[in-house]
């Protein structure tokens, strides 16, 4: 039920990891090995990688995917505070970054929302929905309003004026209870 759910989801996002590497390529290889049946997925990462994207296909293919990309505010809004000295947590690497300058940090913005972009694009190319979660923010909300409008999405692919809208929904079949003709019990 939903207590379930919103357990499952905190145990989550409070997970410490062992490693430091981010290697979704692996995970989605591991999720199209062991999960035969199709199934939905959750994806919860930072995206931070390159190279999962043969792995994804095959996984949007087979699994209902929605993808939960981890923000920083931090991440969007720079601040000004003359030279840091920075960690990449994946690779170990120390080096230093002047975000006095206006330019650093404009760059870095610039750059971050190019990289978003392109993974919503990948996202929506590959009709995989996604749910933006940004760290030490209420994620419960976001989580049961991406749930509502995705019920009524569907809900409304179901009726025969969104089957018209989307033919690649045209397999989905209305079912509906008809009373028994004569002759039929």
């Amino acid at each position: 039920g939903r207590k379930h759910a919103l357990r499952v989801i905190t145990d989550v996002l409070t997970f410490e990891p062992k490693g430091q590497k981010t290697d979704v390529g692996a995970a989605l290889q591991y999720l199209n090995q062991v999960q035969k049946r199709k199934a939905v997925c959750f994806m919860i990462s930072d995206f931070f990688a390159d190279g999962f994207e043969k792995p994804l296909r095959v996984a949007a293919r087979r699994h209902d995917l929605i993808a939960v990309p981890l923000r920083d505010r931090v991440e969007a809004n720079l601040p000004d505070v003359g030279l840091v000295l920075v960690e990449d947590p994946e690779t170990g690497e120390r080096f230093h970054v002047d975000l006095g300058d206006r330019g650093v940090r404009e760059a870095f913005i610039q750059h971050e929302l190019g990289r978003r972009d392109a993974q919503k694009k990948l996202f929506s190319k590959l009709d995989i929905d996604q749910i933006e979660v940004t760290a030490g923010d209420e994620y419960v909300k976001p989580l049961v309003a991406f749930f509502r409008a995705r019920a009524k999405r569907l809900q409304y692919l179901r009726t025969p004026e969104g089957q018209r809208e989307h033919p690649e929904f045209r397999h989905v079949r209305i079912m509906r209870r008809q009373a028994p003709g004569p002759g039929t019990r």
